[in-house]
């Protein structure tokens, strides 16, 4: 999660607000950025999962990259309130990152695999963090899995 320059650029090809995802004086508006590639499934968890955050201002976008499949379909049937961005090319994961951010309008910016999911309360801790201090410029999220992970791998090179 990182702080961000708020945009107002135009470009934008569907936005329905989403029920959690309003302004609020309390919580500033983060950006979540997802580009795409193909694998309906794989988005699918993902979107369900920020759907079912607790945090109260989220900006979803999608960036897909020229998917091979339905997903601009299957996004805009299932997941109303995701801004969808369309680019004509494959820009690969940075790429579609930087498409995505330019639409972003949050104060903060949370860049996202699609194969990803996420527990409700967990960008809470991250806002918070940011906010209580001006010179922290970005955070990260560890579940303890990812930790265990990490442990396992540090053990790994250090035999």
């Amino acid at each position: 999660l990182t702080p961000m320059i708020p945009k107002q650029l135009t470009g934008v090809y569907s936005n329905t607000p989403h029920p959690i995802m309003t302004q609020s004086s309390t919580h500033p508006l983060v950006s979540v950025v997802i580009p795409h590639y193909g694998g309906t499934d794989i988005l699918g968890e993902c979107l369900t999962s920020l759907n079912k955050c607790s945090y109260s201002n989220l900006e979803i976008i999608v960036v897909d990259n020229n998917s091979p499949d339905d997903s601009i379909q299957f996004i805009k049937s299932n997941f109303t309130e995701v801004k969808l961005i369309r680019s004509e090319f494959n820009r690969g994961f940075a790429g579609g990152c930087n498409f995505g951010v330019q639409h972003a309008k949050g104060e903060y910016l949370l860049i996202l695999n699609n194969d990803t999911t996420h527990e409700p309360d967990w960008i809470d801790p991250l806002v918070n963090m940011l906010e209580s201090n001006s010179k922290i410029s970005s955070v990260e999220y560890f579940s303890s899995l990812t930790i265990e992970r990490m442990l396992s791998l540090i053990a790994l090179v250090n035999l």
